[in-house]
């Protein structure tokens, strides 16, 4: 069983950036780097943020396409398909909470929320990207 199979997948963080995806392997890397990412912030003693909570969303997405038993009996057809539901079922939630850990500011909204609050961040991060502020 390989994870080396071809997909065509797109993630959107809070900031409208887009990440695409057309290998498997690539997308298990990705979402593994994020969650591990916010589980270290959490444990550095950030833990009731919504910027967290996307821990639970990413977990979900990982466990779908790292089932090897499903993995290995989906066609790539079959594939594609049950990666775009279960990131569907999450899309809002990783749209509206969920920052992709390499931004450039990301290293600071983590800080922020260290040595302040959510309310903070949210304002330092919309203030960078234009937008409305999310609690």
């Amino acid at each position: 069983m390989s994870f080396n199979r071809a997909i065509s997948i797109q993630l959107n963080d809070r900031t409208r950036a887009t990440y695409n995806f057309d290998n498997l392997m690539s997308l298990i890397d990705f979402i593994e780097h994020e969650i591990n990412f916010w589980s270290k912030t959490r444990d550095d003693g950030v833990s009731h943020s919504s910027f967290i909570s996307a821990i639970n969303n990413l977990s979900t997405i990982y466990a779908v396409i790292t089932n090897k038993d499903n993995v290995a009996a989906w066609t790539d057809a079959e594939l594609n398909e049950r990666i775009r539901a279960v990131i569907g079922q999450n899309r809002n939630a990783l749209e509206q909470y969920w920052l992709y850990s390499l931004h450039a500011y990301s290293q600071r909204v983590v800080s922020i929320l260290i040595e302040h609050n959510e309310q903070t961040a949210n304002g330092f991060l919309a203030y960078l990207t234009g937008s409305t502020l999310n609690s």
